[in-house]
């Protein structure tokens, strides 16, 4: 699973880097399986500071949610290195919301269609929905999750080079769910093995 989703963020920060035209590094996936509740520990400033995220949900053999999720403060400076160079700083709040949306499209679209592509699945994804928050109120979404409630929670942390912002990309899956990505999983790792002898 850390390669599938390597190799898919491997993707989506290519796109991001010609967005921005900016180089973007990206740390090792980090797959675990957790409660909403410690993976709300595990987000920026331990889930209290302000957050903004983009969320986009997908549904097929297996369903679930990916956030692009970053400070509120790292938010100004990624609108103004999306935006053309020419584009008054006091502009940038009336681009804002519609920016952050284009750019979590264009990262958790990519990366969700990289996932489907390696795994040989398909998947509906929604259009990007925009959260403000602390991390627990973007990961349980109002939505009436129990914060005991297990999940797959892969997160992949990015850093815009020369903008000095900092975000995470997170996946989140509902335990039950589980098996049908295990079984995914054993398939595909069952065809690389005969290819390979």
């Amino acid at each position: 699973m850390t390669e599938v989703i390597n190799i898919a963020m491997g993707n989506a920060a290519t796109r991001l880097s010609k967005m921005l035209k900016d180089e973007v590094i990206l740390s090792v996936p980090q797959v675990m399986v957790v409660t909403r509740e410690a993976a709300v520990i595990r987000l920026p400033g331990m889930g209290v500071v302000p957050l903004v995220a983009v969320r986009e949900r997908f549904t097929g053999e297996f369903s679930g949610c990916a956030l692009l999720i970053f400070p509120e403060a790292n938010s100004f400076e990624l609108v103004r290195a999306a935006l053309p160079e020419d584009c008054d700083a006091a502009d940038i709040p009336a681009f804002r919301y519609e920016a952050l949306n284009e750019i979590g499209n264009v990262i958790l679209n990519g990366a969700l269609s990289s996932i489907a592509n390696s795994l040989h699945r398909s998947f509906l994804i929604s259009l990007p929905e925009q959260l403000n928050g602390n991390g627990r109120e973007i990961l349980f979404g109002g939505e009436g999750c129990s914060p005991h409630e297990f999940i797959l929670f892969v997160q992949v942390d990015f850093v815009v080079n020369a903008q000095s912002v900092s975000g995470y990309v997170l996946l989140t899956l509902d335990l039950p769910q589980l098996d049908e990505l295990k079984a995914i999983l054993d398939q595909l790792i069952e065809t690389v093995i005969k290819a390979a002898s």
